[in-house]
């Protein structure tokens, strides 16, 4: 086919511009990385030149052990999620050694705390209840006689004393002589008393442990219960702790920030959402039928003045606030592509970890300089963050992932400016324990057990959060309040 100028192209010279707009990208790649490792390099060699200089040597064995340790540090220390920074994320691009099989893979990091974490011991036991003295009249070994010449050594041992107590009123009845009303002393009626109420309602609701289990461990101590008394005591108790949920809800939007995720809770066998909202008053939990926006607007309203931290998930966009974006989701999706075969996705990965490292390095100097001096610093920072969104990429997944951190480029680094985590660690943990409940309990069997259920998880975890003993709560509830202050 001829080329006619506005008439027709040339298939082939389509496909030519393709090509070249495709090795345009990869150079434009390259090139990112190549400024990326350049600055890395300087980096490295400035911390050679001060190990050297610290250990007063001229380089030699000396300086060549100095690089080998930080080359080690560099390997072992990755972990991205932790607040203190990232590390090199170089580590991350390297070719994992094939492990055995059955778990003898080697791992990253070793075993237990780290290297000066304070240790922790038993507390010494302050009330003694009992007392026995162990004493021996001949030798155990030989039968001869014996003669006690040290001091008694002290040993203390905790147990826990479980028995059933079955306590007998004797209610008396009176008249009154003036108004001729018959009236008696109050007591709490039931057949039940309240440690057993309590411990029942924390273990199913709080432990997750199945009503009929329950039923079962009760019945080794001869408390004989059913399990329809057990779903009537997490009644009771969810109907005392309403008044908290609903000031918690009334009051969540004074919180300077709010961490906010979602799960799956079934209702019925309708698949419905348990909503979470953690803030320093405390946390707040809600079943719903949506996962959309109108329950963002129900609990926080079409506003809220502080910062809502959440994964990216596209319900959040629709609320009026400042907003800190969940870096941890993105790197987990990044750190993916780090032993891709296609060398763009690579190298977009070793991009996105250095400008996170560098965002890390830039928050642990905001105490050690000025206001002016720091606020420049970002300004400095944004603006190498605007260049690299420039970049154009080939492959379809980079420019997935390019076009998410241009849509959220103002909610990425709000932990720079503002006192907030740039994860939502504390939300996915909060809600850890009910992702696991479901998986015994498998929600909730009505509404009411719904409501019962978003009652009681406030009121575990916020007390919890607050250092309250959970026991000691639940047998007195009237304790549970939060300062708005």
């Amino acid at each position: 086919m001829l080329y006619i100028y506005g008439m027709q192209e040339c298939p082939r010279c389509k496909e030519l511009e393709k090509e070249i707009a495709y090795h345009r990208s990869r150079i434009e790649a390259l090139e990112l990385m190549n400024r990326e490792l350049l600055m890395l390099v300087e980096e490295l060699s400035s911390k050679l030149n001060l190990a050297r200089k610290h250990n007063g040597g001229e380089g030699g064995h000396d300086g060549d052990k100095d690089e080998r340790s930080c080359d080690e540090n560099d390997e072992h220390g990755d972990d991205m999620s932790t607040a203190n920074g990232g590390s090199d994320y170089l580590s991350k691009l390297k070719k994992k050694k094939p492990g055995k099989q059955f778990g003898k893979q080697k791992r990253k990091k070793r075993r237990g705390a780290k290297k000066g974490h304070k240790g922790h011991g038993r507390n010494k036991c302050e009330q003694i209840d009992n007392e026995v003295d162990l004493t021996l009249d001949v030798c155990p070994q030989c039968g001869g006689s014996l003669r006690e010449h040290k001091k008694p050594e002290e040993h203390v041992k905790e147990d826990l004393v479980i028995s059933k107590v079955a306590t007998k009123y004797c209610v008396h009845r009176y008249e009154c002589e003036s108004c001729k009303s018959e009236v008696k002393p109050a007591y709490e009626e039931g057949f039940i008393g309240k440690m057993a109420q309590s411990l029942s309602t924390l273990m199913h609701y709080y432990q997750g442990i199945p009503f009929g289990k329950i039923k079962e461990m009760f019945g080794w101590f001869g408390l004989g219960i059913s399990e329809g008394s057990l779903a009537l005591w997490g009644k009771k108790f969810g109907e005392i702790f309403r008044p908290f949920w609903d000031s918690l809800k009334e009051n969540l939007k004074k919180s300077p920030h709010i961490n906010a995720d979602e799960t799956g809770w079934p209702v019925n066998g309708d698949n419905c959402w348990l909503w979470l909202f953690n803030s320093p008053l405390g946390v707040f939990f809600t079943i719903n039928e949506s996962r959309g926006s109108k329950v963002l607007e129900e609990v926080l309203g079409e506003s809220y003045d502080g910062v809502l931290i959440s994964d990216f998930y596209g319900a959040y966009n629709r609320l009026d606030s400042v907003k800190q974006k969940c870096l941890v989701h993105l790197l987990r999706e990044v750190r993916e592509w780090s032993e891709s075969d296609i060398f763009e996705k690579r190298a977009y990965c070793h991009g996105v970890g250095m400008i996170f490292e560098k965002a890390m390095k830039l928050l642990q100097k905001k105490t050690e300089l000025s206001p002016e001096a720091y606020a420049g610093k970002v300004s400095k920072f944004l603006k190498g963050f605007d260049e690299f969104l420039e970049s154009n990429f080939a492959d379809k997944d980079c420019r997935r992932l390019h076009k998410r951190l241009a849509r959220h480029r103002d909610e990425l680094w709000t932990f720079l400016e503002q006192d907030v985590p740039y994860h939502n660690n504390d939300a996915e943990r909060a809600l850890r324990r009910s992702v696991i409940n479901r998986k015994v309990s498998c929600g909730n069997r009505s509404d009411l057990g719904a409501r019962v259920q978003e009652v009681l998880l406030t009121a575990i975890h916020s007390a919890k959060m607050m250092g309250h003993n959970l026991l000691q709560l639940f047998l007195n509830p009237t304790r549970l309040s939060f300062d708005t202050s």
